[in-house]
């Protein structure tokens, strides 16, 4: 067979990347075998001498193991073109994408990793498998997972897309992760993601809505849907993230002790206790009278105490119809977290306890919401006399 048939009539067909070994009895013995040369992209043919021996038969044996050796060996992966790379280096990156993410779905079900941890992780992965097609890399082989490609990518999430700092350092991290995978499962030797490094961010912007704005806010919601009131007035005095709402279910408020609780699997991060402030407790008692105790909070059911789990993208929905598209204010919902923070400062609420309340882990961070106008000398350090 010439070489040009080889590839005219293999090459193309799916995951051919070589054609098995057979003997050549003339005047040499030869042992050809083809394989695909991933820089050419194309069959080369590979040859091995079979040594001679004194016996024909004997000889025949000995070409018949070589010749299971190598085929055994190919059929593995191997490809001594590329002996300096994993043995399944040959596979689609793309193939390899959707394996992981598909790898990630079985965690999820299996209990393995969180419902966010899975809707971010397959996010950043389905958005890297688009761009991989659209870029026209579909046919591209792990062996070229490499840093070129890697800061290609990246360069598209944070120059193309324009995408934030934060953004570009968590599609680093879904893409480390699936580096990592892809060692685990012998398609790479060497991790190309160890020379990416975190972009620093620079100083979070926060959109703090004045009290005057707060007060028409809550006032119109109280108007149009009292439970979503409620839940946008919960993340402006407790500092509940949206997600984690979504999560709260009855039996977590504590209304005896005026506390909610967010155990590890609501929150992951910063589980605990957070107060209730005592304009609250009255509303959240009315919200919950007839609830079961393992209803959602704020269900999907309108944002009403129910047994089906909201999406956090609800929430900021409903604020976007309710508050942005009316002219009351264009900051996001999560801004309501942050002026809550920064209102409870300007009043004089000590830091401390708006660290706890917050579940800040540390008091720099909760400093870093006071407003340098209106920030006040510590009078337990003027009029103190040591």
């Amino acid at each position: 067979m010439q070489n040009s048939e080889i590839q005219s009539n293999n090459f193309f067909k799916p995951f051919l990347n070589y054609i098995p070994a057979e003997l050549h009895e003339n005047k040499e013995w030869i042992i050809v075998f083809y394989i695909l040369d991933p820089i050419k992209r194309k069959l080369v043919r590979q040859r091995k001498r079979v040594p001679k021996h004194k016996r024909v038969v004997e000889r025949r044996i000995l070409a018949k193991r070589m010749i299971a050796i190598i085929n055994s060996n190919l059929e593995k992966g191997w490809n001594p073109i590329i002996t300096d790379e994993s043995p399944r280096s040959l596979t689609l990156l793309l193939d390899v994408s959707n394996e992981y993410l598909n790898y990630l779905e079985r965690d999820y079900r299996s209990g393995e990793i969180r419902k966010d941890t899975f809707r971010s992780y397959s996010s950043y992965m389905r958005n890297f498998i688009s761009w991989i097609k659209i870029k026209g890399y579909s046919n591209e082989y792990v062996l070229n997972f490499k840093s070129p490609l890697v800061s290609e990518f990246l360069d598209y999430i944070y120059i193309e897309r324009k995408n934030t700092t934060t953004t570009y350092n968590n599609y680093l991290v879904g893409l480390r992760l699936l580096s990592k995978y892809m060692l685990r499962k012998g398609y790479i030797k060497n991790n190309p993601l160890d020379m990416f490094s975190n972009k620093k961010r620079g100083k979070k912007k926060r959109g703090v809505i004045e009290k005057v704005e707060i007060e028409e806010i809550f006032k119109e919601l109280d108007q149009i849907e009292k439970e979503y009131a409620l839940l946008c007035k919960i993340l402006f005095y407790c500092y509940i993230r949206p997600a984690e709402l979504s999560k709260l279910k009855v039996k977590d408020i504590l209304i005896e002790d005026n506390l909610i609780y967010l155990s590890p699997e609501t929150s992951k991060k910063s589980s605990g206790y957070v107060t209730i402030p005592s304009r609250l407790i009255k509303p959240i008692s009315s919200h919950i009278a007839k609830a079961n105790k393992q209803d959602y909070l704020f269900s999907r059911n309108y944002c009403k105490p129910g047994k089906i789990q909201a999406n956090g993208k609800m929430y900021y929905d409903r604020w976007i119809r309710y508050i942005v598209k009316k002219g009351f204010n264009k900051n996001p919902l999560y801004s309501l977290k942050d002026s809550g923070i920064t209102l409870a400062l300007d009043s004089g609420v000590s830091p401390v306890s708006v660290m706890n309340q917050a579940r800040h882990s540390d008091l720099s961070i909760t400093t870093a919401y006071l407003r340098r106008p209106q920030q006040k000398a510590d009078t337990s350090i003027t009029n103190a006399n040591w």
